[in-house]
């Protein structure tokens, strides 16, 4: 297990992922697990997060992140991969991952304040001491919007 968090907008959007997994529980859809997100409002959303990539057109562009999210924790085994189209499970090693790493944010071994991406409300569902503050980390811009 690494002694660092990985804070890249993909590793946030992976645990927010799992974390909506995990609370659904069974197998869901990807927009159960869109909706569980957004519900819960687990992501510091931002205008343009709600406008589609030029390559993906018709869905948020939160979406499209979320969905390569999900096929990232497949090849990593924290998703299963399912035979069946648009099957969104949790692995029991995706459970124990998940809940590695909230405990390591609990404990302060990881610091919830790096997480850019996420929300007040998942940051406690992280770290229920967190706290925000002015040590929080903020978004930057999007300085690769021509790459998109």
């Amino acid at each position: 297990m690494p002694t660092q968090f990985n804070f890249s907008a993909q590793r946030q959007y992976v645990s927010v992922v799992l974390a909506a997994l995990y609370e659904l529980g069974g197998e869901n859809t990807k927009m159960q697990t869109i909706g569980c997100i957004e519900k819960k409002s687990w992501l510091n959303l931002e205008p343009k997060d709600w406008t589609p990539y030029p390559k993906h057109p018709y869905e948020a562009r939160w979406h499209t992140n979320v969905a390569f999210a999900r096929q990232w924790c497949v090849d990593k085994e924290l998703v299963f991969r399912a035979d069946e189209r648009d099957s969104w499970q949790i692995t029991q090693l995706g459970i124990e991952r998940l809940s590695g790493v909230r405990g390591k944010f609990t404990q302060g071994i990881y610091d919830v304040r790096r997480g850019y991406l996420w929300s007040v409300i998942f940051k406690k569902w992280l770290c229920p001491t967190y706290e925000p503050s002015a040590k929080d980390a903020k978004r930057a811009g999007y300085i690769l919007e021509e790459f998109c």
